[in-house]
């Protein structure tokens, strides 16, 4: 969402959209096991998408600028698409790979933060018993972002704390895996990081939170862990 991304009018008609039809896109798939989020790039968006229009007006080579008009990140589109799926999928799902948002931005009237905290407003009310393998990969500026025991709904707390919550209702899960694919990008970056603790790891604010009695298997990829949480 290139043009409307900063346009609460546009953003919101299209997260709405989402909300009303996944759910239905989905149960047309009655054996439906597995669900996996994911973004094309900004090349190949369809029409008639803003970023169609975009890479049609400047070319598909606009990326590759060396002072590019805006840089794309993923992180925002895809944590609030997987907030919506764990919503929305089936009861025969089984399988699901979703992404997180690790932000270090604090302004609760964001588009960022407005998108974040719609997916997880009203609290995730998960309706998925037969769950039994997830693997969530963490997106965003490495690190871990404000206070970890805010009650904001910003920086990383507020992604954390509604995430922990629903894996803790996964009562039949057996397989977690933690994926981390952190950005070294300061464009990307919303604040000086003067709130950041760059080496720290989002992990460690998750791991002792949760209760899951019937995992056989916790896999972390990528992940530099304090001892204490291990």
């Amino acid at each position: 969402m290139v043009g409307p991304f900063v346009d609460h009018d546009v953003w919101s008609r299209l997260r709405q959209t989402a909300h009303g039809s996944w759910g239905q896109i989905f149960s047309l798939f009655h054996n439906l096991q597995t669900i996996s989020v994911g973004c094309c790039e900004i090349v190949d968006h369809p029409w008639p998408t803003a970023s169609h229009v975009f890479v049609l007006e400047h070319g598909r080579d606009v990326c590759n600028e060396l002072n590019p008009p805006y840089v794309e990140d993923l992180t925002v589109n895809m944590a609030w698409a997987s907030a919506e799926i764990l919503q929305s999928a089936p009861p025969s799902v089984l399988r699901l790979k979703l992404s997180l948002a690790n932000t270090d931005n604090f302004d609760s009237t964001s588009t960022v933060n407005e998108l974040l905290s719609i997916g997880h407003t009203p609290p995730l009310q998960l309706q998925l018993p037969k769950i039994t393998r997830l693997c969530p990969t963490f997106r965003g500026v490495a690190g871990t972002h404000g206070i970890k025991y805010a009650h904001d709904k910003t920086g990383s707390i507020g992604s954390v704390r509604p995430w922990i919550n629903a894996l803790n209702r996964l009562f039949n899960l057996r397989y977690l895996e933690f994926r981390d694919t952190p950005v070294d990008n300061s464009d990307l970056a919303f604040t000086d990081m003067e709130n950041s603790v760059i080496d720290a790891t989002i992990l460690d604010w998750i791991l002792p939170k949760l209760s899951l009695k019937r995992l056989h298997t916790l896999r972390v990829s990528t992940f530099l862990l304090d001892i204490a949480t291990v």
